[in-house]
């Protein structure tokens, strides 16, 4: 899982761009929650091989929010061959996660 000290906007954009699939999610590591999200993530970064991972600590990196819309944090992108497929606040467990790829046919 690539995190913010490796990411830019561009490079991220750019990431976007380039891999047919791509979950982005941007936290604040003071939030309770993102402990067991980053879990999540990482459990699903070891089986879905095919995709890229990232994540941004919109608590060190506040240019992110100019380009991305998130209001709370987490909220998660998820991209198929750049387009956007699904935004979503909050916390997403790993079962509805698995579901909203397999019905995004990824």
């Amino acid at each position: 899982m690539e995190t913010l000290t490796q990411l830019t906007i561009e490079n991220v954009k750019e990431k976007i761009k380039e891999n047919p699939k791509v979950f982005l999610v941007f936290y604040s590591a003071w939030i309770g929650l993102w402990q067991s999200y980053s879990k999540i993530i990482k459990e699903m970064e070891e089986e879905y091989t095919d995709f890229v991972f990232l994540t941004v600590n919109l608590s060190d990196q506040l240019d992110f929010q100019k380009e991305f819309p998130v209001t709370s944090v987490p909220t998660s992108f998820l991209y198929k061959n750049g387009n956007l497929i699904l935004r979503k606040t909050g916390l997403i467990k790993k079962p509805e996660l698995m579901d909203i790829i397999d019905r995004a046919g990824m």
